[in-house]
């Protein structure tokens, strides 16, 4: 399979705001200043990741002043998910209650804490300049769902043993790391919704499937370099499960993606009525198709992460993370 001829589609457009190389020089001057556990080889290679540009692509529309805690966000996610991917199940209940504090305003991080904690200390009061206290409970909320995700994945990972494809899929959606993005749409629009609102039945599966569908592109474009270093990756557990070529994994794989976004538009498409927040929802939506098609695009115009050599795979499993924290 071949990453750079994608048979992955939307039915949306894509876009890129105006300030995305700005915001990638930014994101390099994040990376080499604010990350001193990380190593320069390490370095090296996010500085070809595009962090930048994959933020600018999830939120085209925002603006310059807005971007900066969503690029910050997205910098800290990608470092955090490479570092402690590799962590025991006991480290991330610690991990999910600790940022929960921070990013709540419940404390403050403390010398021996990591980097991780001190900029998602930073990133939280960025994003409490525009958001309200039920938001930051909401994004705190995603945190930990992600990293229970984290977790549960680290069972298999650790002994490189697959998940059956429903255990997959139930993990997979939150440790995708997404739902921290999918909040950060409200950061974009500027209209966040009320919990009754975003929590409602449909929003949330509106939610899970964009989770799932952006879960199934990284897959689709990261099996070359996880294929027989790592179980978690649909096109591979497809193929164990049911003994299929590569070839014939991935065509099922992307049934699965583009069932997910059939479901997707005909919940988009029959929402219930919202009162007088049916033009926020809208919205919202709006922004989440260009962050869905925006995602997929960056694969193919801007990361090198996918290629021979661009992933810090293996320099994460060497660290020392005994000063990672509480």
């Amino acid at each position: 399979m071949e990453i750079n001829k994608p048979s992955i589609s939307y039915p949306f457009a894509d876009a890129i705001n105006p300030y995305a190389a700005w915001l990638e020089g930014e994101t390099r001057r994040w990376l080499s200043g604010n990350y001193p556990s990380l190593p320069d080889d390490i370095k090296e290679k996010y500085y070809h990741t595009a962090t930048g540009y994959i933020t600018a692509r999830f939120f085209p529309f925002v603006s310059q002043e807005r971007l900066i805690p969503l690029g910050r966000s997205s910098l800290w996610g990608l470092a955090f998910d490479d570092y402690y991917e590799h962590s025991r199940p006991k480290e991330y209940q610690s991990l999910s209650k600790r940022l929960s504090m921070l990013i709540c305003g419940e404390d403050t991080p403390n010398s021996n804490e990591n980097e991780f904690f001190h900029q998602m200390f930073v990133i939280a009061n960025e994003f409490r300049q525009f958001m309200p206290d039920y938001w930051m409970q909401r994004f705190a909320n995603s945190m930990r769902q992600y990293i229970h995700g984290m977790a549960e994945e680290s069972i298999f990972k650790r002994e490189l043993i697959f998940p059956s494809l429903d255990e997959y899929v139930n993990i997979r959606w939150k440790s995708v790391d997404v739902l921290q993005m999918v909040d950060g749409l409200e950061v974009a629009t500027g209209e966040p919704l009320p919990d009754i609102i975003r929590h409602h039945p449909y929003m949330e599966q509106i939610v899970q499937l964009t989770c799932r569908i952006i879960a199934w592109t990284n897959d689709y474009f990261s099996v070359d370099k996880e294929e027989g270093l790592d179980v978690m990756n649909l096109i591979l557990v497809l193929r164990h499960a049911e003994s299929l070529s590569i070839e014939d994994a991935t065509q099922e794989a992307i049934q699965i993606h583009n069932q997910d976004v059939r479901e997707y538009l005909e919940l988009c498409e029959h929402l219930p009525n919202f009162g007088s927040y049916n033009s926020t929802v809208q919205k919202f939506l709006i922004y989440n198709n260009y962050m869905i098609a925006g995602h997929a695009r960056w694969y193919t115009a801007d990361t090198k992460r996918y290629l021979p050599g661009g992933h810090p795979i293996d320099d994460f499993k060497n660290l020392d993370h005994s000063h990672s924290g509480r």
